[in-house]
């Protein structure tokens, strides 16, 4: 009677931890896909040198706010795949799938967002390179938002009832 109480608290702990992580990766998915059409449009309108000053002054709000939305969907949706497997659930291979999305979203920040962005917050970028660079910089943008669009979709799998 105990393991049966303990095994239905831990399946409603997981499926509400999935559910905050289903909440988490819809939030950081609408947040890229704003910044790319909302903040990247606004850009491309400024100046090189404009656009350069603006950056500066905003890019720390934009990686807290970023990366600490990226990072606790990440880690949720990665420990509802594990519970998952270790409960034997189906919705594993959902919860996999969307993890590995959300980690790719990650690892692209990492192998160019991160150096791209020190490049506009100091100005080392030449203004007459900075508007070509700002659309790799989206292009590359889009690429995450449809990962994480990805890993949203996948992660609404794990909470849908047949």
């Amino acid at each position: 009677m105990a393991n049966t109480k303990s095994q239905a608290f831990s399946t409603k702990a997981t499926n509400f931890l999935a559910f905050v992580a289903v909440i988490l990766l819809g939030l950081s998915a609408g947040a890229m896909l704003t910044e790319s059409i909302v903040l990247v449009q606004f850009w491309q309108t400024l100046s090189s040198a404009d656009f350069l000053k603006w950056f500066a002054a905003n890019e720390p709000l934009l990686a807290k706010f970023f990366g600490s939305l990226q990072t606790s969907s990440a880690v949720l949706i990665l420990i509802t795949t594990i519970l998952f497997w270790i409960q034997g659930r189906r919705e594993k291979f959902f919860a996999m799938v969307s993890t590995i999305l959300v980690i790719a979203v990650i690892l692209i920040f990492f192998a160019y967002f991160q150096q791209a962005n020190q490049n506009f917050v100091t100005a080392s970028v030449p203004l007459e390179d900075v508007k070509t660079q700002l659309s790799n910089w989206a292009f590359l943008q889009w690429i995450r938002t449809v990962l994480g669009f990805g890993a949203f979709m996948f992660s609404l799998f794990t909470i849908s009832k047949d």
